[in-house]
């Protein structure tokens, strides 16, 4: 799972700025190894180096 991070704040208003993402949504090691692959290549696209 992969959400903003008010979602995952313990108290309203102090979520800073950023995605947390969710280790334990996933119903299989298959499943979490497809989509930490999706992330990695997301996180290597020119879009995401362009936002940093």
């Amino acid at each position: 799972m992969i959400g903003p991070s008010h979602v995952f704040a313990a108290r309203p208003g102090n979520a800073p700025n950023a995605v947390r993402v969710s280790l334990g949504a996933a119903r299989s090691r298959a499943e979490l190894g497809r989509g930490l692959t999706i992330l990695a290549e997301l996180l290597d696209s020119p879009t995401w180096s362009a936002l940093r």
